[in-house]
């Protein structure tokens, strides 16, 4: 049944004939508010926003935008909106994805504090772009935003607004990444990406529960589990690297390293502890390891390495920020091979690998 027929036939359920006048009028009044509210919630404010966003974005910042469906419950605060794409005015992806759910909570009005039940994401895609002049495609976009007077005047120590998340979770996410300040753009892609987040609050010293499930390029796999607080920002946890190949983020390394194509296969993990409060940042990790497999360097065209290293294994490392220190454990190496060679000009090919790299010449217009 259509929400408009429903509704009317409430109001005449509440409106019966053959009542006094007197008596119809505030059923009526009621009614009509009822009917009113859940009208502009249901019907007009979805409408507006689906007409009114893409050419707000396209005036105020110069972005493409488009919006699928809009769904939003008056009564219970829930909004559910699909299939986003922001682009730039050239057609380049910025952002989208295909769900979002918001769901509000009228105990806000008991905690004193914006208390939402779930804000989630399913499938978000985030492009990010260096570009040439050294910017991110992001932070450009930002500086367009219309500033903000009272920002300048904010104490950074003040309170925060009383914010309560029960969950924040974001599902089959992927970010993208491309550098463009070298004549061959370099890219790569993260993702599917899993965070799910509970508690999290803007109360002081109120941590909550979160995990991070991450595809890396080449098949490795990042993993983090641990607690977050945002007031003061805090967090601690372990995060665990797997499979992790250096050739596949290699074209971000070839400007300026002249080698081929590195092996090996990099393992690690570690525990931390990050608080920043007062203009004051401490980062401490323990139990750090790595295990670094079949290590390969060699230069582009040659026939033997310069480096082979059969394993490389730290144990038990640890650092510290406010003190700069760094401990290791135990450090033990396998199979290792050192080659070195002298070119016409007699210098070891080794200091080629440190010598400063030309920029790329810039790239020239076809004829």
């Amino acid at each position: 049944m259509p929400l408009a027929e429903f509704l009317t036939q409430v109001l005449r359920r509440l409106t019966v004939a053959g009542q006094p006048w007197q008596r119809q009028r505030p059923l009526r009044v009621v009614a009509g508010v009822v009917l009113g509210y859940a009208l502009l919630g249901f019907l007009v404010v979805p409408a507006l926003v689906r007409h009114y966003l893409p050419g707000s974005l396209r005036e105020s910042l110069g972005l493409e935008a488009s919006l699928g469906d809009l769904r939003l419950n008056p009564f219970s605060f829930r909004l559910e909106a699909d299939d986003f794409r922001l682009a730039e005015s050239n057609g380049a992806p910025l952002a989208a994805f295909r769900r979002l759910v918001v769901d509000f909570e009228l105990s806000s009005l008991f905690r004193w504090a914006w208390t939402f039940a779930e804000i989630s994401l399913e499938e978000p895609e985030f492009d990010l772009v260096l570009e040439k002049d050294g910017r991110l495609n992001v932070a450009r976009i930002l500086a367009a935003l219309p500033a903000d007077p009272d920002a300048a005047s904010t104490d950074p120590e003040a309170a925060p607004p009383r914010l309560f998340l029960h969950r924040l979770g974001l599902s089959g996410a992927r970010i993208g990444f491309t550098d463009q300040r070298h004549t061959t753009p370099a890219s790569t892609t993260l993702g599917p990406l899993e965070l799910q987040f509970t508690r999290i609050t803007t109360l002081r010293e109120q941590r909550g529960p979160g995990t991070l499930d991450a595809g890396l390029p080449a098949g490795a796999k990042l993993a983090w589990a641990g607690e977050f607080a945002l007031h003061p920002l805090a967090s601690a946890g372990t995060v665990t690297f797997s499979g992790l190949k250096p050739a596949a983020f290699w074209d971000f390394a070839r400007p300026y390293l002249p080698l081929a194509p590195p092996g090996g296969v990099l393992g690690a993990s570690f525990a931390y502890d990050f608080a920043s409060a007062k203009g004051t940042t401490t980062l401490r990790t323990d139990a750090m390891r790595l295990d670094l497999r079949d290590l390969l360097l060699q230069k582009p065209g040659a026939t033997a390495p310069m480096l082979a290293l059969q394993r490389v294994a730290v144990e038990g490392g640890r650092f510290d920020l406010a003190g700069n220190q760094l401990t290791l454990g135990r450090v033990s190496l396998q199979g290792g091979r050192v080659a070195a060679a002298l070119d016409p000009r007699g210098m070891l090919d080794w200091e080629s690998l440190l010598a400063p790299t030309p920029p790329d010449a810039p790239a020239t217009a076809p004829d």
